[in-house]
């Protein structure tokens, strides 16, 4: 597994390889979800090796840069082309959970001729605002990992993010996607989709396959079959 950083005017973007990228396999870039880091996908990219895998922490996450500011839909799309450039990466297909998909179809909209292929995780087509009461949890945090157990972001960086939130409505362009788009689902009243969501994915894209995971609510990768279904899924973009 191969640990790089890219400068993206300025900030330091921290991403992970790992598999082999010398095959004619459709690489896969993982984009994470709001608060995640590329180093919580280590054992997904092992996983699914030798499929050559590619996650980013996007800025103010992991071990990327925290800068003041900079922090909308398209300072992280930069981020997302930072990578994929300074991988080499050209033709590939994408798994994005929660808000990541948020970010990755931001991503799509601008590099619809590179992808193959798109597995979207539990999250309706939108970029949404975060609210005062999301950005509440991270007051008094100093830096990520202090205050609470489970904080994964100091308040400076959550507060740039909350600011620089807006919401983006996605569902319409979702109609020039011409790739095969998987869009998976969490059962009950946790996951983030919902039924009505699954009908518009339904609609608005020309190649749909949907699936539903039981059990894990909004946390489908806590489901051990979440690699064995993109593995799947690659092999069927690739024939």
């Amino acid at each position: 597994m191969e640990e790089r950083w890219v400068d993206n005017q300025g900030v330091a973007v921290h991403y992970l390889m790992n598999g082999d990228f010398g095959t004619t396999k459709v690489p896969l870039l993982i984009l994470p979800g709001l608060c995640e880091s590329a180093d919580e996908y280590k054992w997904m990219l092992e996983k699914l090796s030798p499929h050559p895998c590619v996650v980013l922490s996007y800025r103010g996450r992991g071990k990327s840069a925290r800068p003041k500011y900079g922090y909308t839909l398209y300072d992280h799309i930069q981020d997302m082309e930072a990578v994929t450039k300074d991988a080499g990466l050209q033709a590939i297909a994408m798994y994005g959970f929660s808000r990541g998909v948020s970010y990755m179809l931001g991503y799509a909209l601008s590099n619809k001729s590179a992808i193959k292929g798109m597995i979207i995780g539990d999250y309706p087509a939108l970029h949404k605002t975060l609210s005062r009461k999301w950005l509440s949890q991270y007051s008094y945090i100093p830096f990520p990992g202090s205050g609470k157990e489970k904080a994964k972001l100091s308040y400076k960086v959550a507060k740039a993010l909350q600011n620089d939130s807006h919401d983006v409505v996605f569902w319409e362009a979702l109609s020039g996607f011409q790739f095969p788009v998987l869009v998976i689902k969490g059962e009950g009243s946790q996951s983030f989709i919902s039924k009505q969501d699954m009908r518009k994915y339904e609609w608005y894209l020309p190649i749909f396959q949907p699936m539903i995971l039981n059990g894990y609510g909004h946390n489908i990768n806590e489901d051990k079959r979440i690699c064995d279904i993109i593995k799947k899924y690659l092999l069927m973009i690739e024939r």
